[in-house]
């Protein structure tokens, strides 16, 4: 088993493989919702020895995922400690099949009076959060493919909403291209004539959208300041709905501060 995974992370990574983590340090994955658009996981490490661990080092070998460079961690693990110890992962792999040994971590660990060590700690599958995340980008990769989502110009302003619309334009094959839904934003409720269908043979469709503020606390209000990304459930023939975001340009970014300010700041 150990000849295995050796082999498949030579593979993965195109040197030699180090050895195996000994049975006291063991790991899972996971992501937090901060992870998400800083493109981290967190590698969940256990120490269940006698002796403290520093990982200094630690670079994610998935095999579903093309592997990024390590980076400095400096982690300090005591006996019976479990600490998230940050990871970045590159991009999916889509298309071919995957091998089917065991993901790892690759870690530099330094124990008192030792050297620095390298080792391979093999993940958990417990949750299955890797195939799941590989799935769902090879699935926006292959949205991406067929379609390009954007947010009309101009948007107007009537009363307490904006006006304006949401733009499909087909980039490859013919099938259906479906929008069922408008997702969530942290200030404003989006509303508009959907379920709207981009249909074989027609390469263009415009879906008029009305945006409301909603939401006026100051939280959400501050994370409105950095910028406006508006999801939509999207589904290409007869595949999966995905989430793909409309990104608001500089302009539309103006319009939605102002009116958020002026629907919101007269409430108190």
């Amino acid at each position: 088993m150990r000849l295995a995974s050796a082999a498949l992370l030579l593979a993965l990574t195109g040197c030699a493989a180090p050895p195996l983590a000994p049975a006291e340090l063991s790991a899972t994955v996971r992501q937090y919702r901060s992870d998400v658009p800083l493109r981290m996981l967190s590698v969940t490490t256990t120490n269940s020895g006698d002796s403290p661990v520093v990982v200094e080092r630690v670079q994610l070998l998935a095999r579903g995922f093309v592997a990024v460079p390590s980076a400095p961690v400096d982690v300090l693990l005591q006996p019976g400690d479990r600490v998230d110890v940050p990871v970045a992962y590159g991009q999916a792999r889509c298309g071919a099949p995957l091998p089917g040994e065991a993901d790892a971590a690759r870690m530099v660990l330094r124990t008192a009076g030792g050297p620095p060590q390298e080792v391979l700690v093999r993940l958990s599958a417990d949750g299955g959060l890797l195939p799941r995340l590989r799935a769902s980008e090879c699935a926006q990769a292959a949205l991406r493919a067929a379609v390009q989502l954007s947010l009309g110009e101009p948007w107007v302003r009537r009363g307490d909403r904006l006006d304006g619309s949401l733009v499909l334009t087909r980039r490859a094959g013919d099938e259906p291209v479906r929008v069922l839904e408008a997702g969530g934003h942290i200030v404003f409720t989006v509303r508009g004539a959907l379920p709207a269908v981009l249909a074989p043979g027609t390469e263009r469709v415009v879906v008029p959208l009305r945006v409301t503020p909603t939401r006026c606390d100051g939280h959400a209000l501050s994370q409105n300041s950095r910028g406006a990304v508006f999801p939509f459930v999207v589904a290409v023939g007869d595949r999966e709905p995905v989430q793909a975001p409309a990104v608001a340009g500089p302009a539309l970014h103006a319009q939605l501060q102002e009116l958020a300010r002026d629907v919101c700041l007269p409430r108190g």
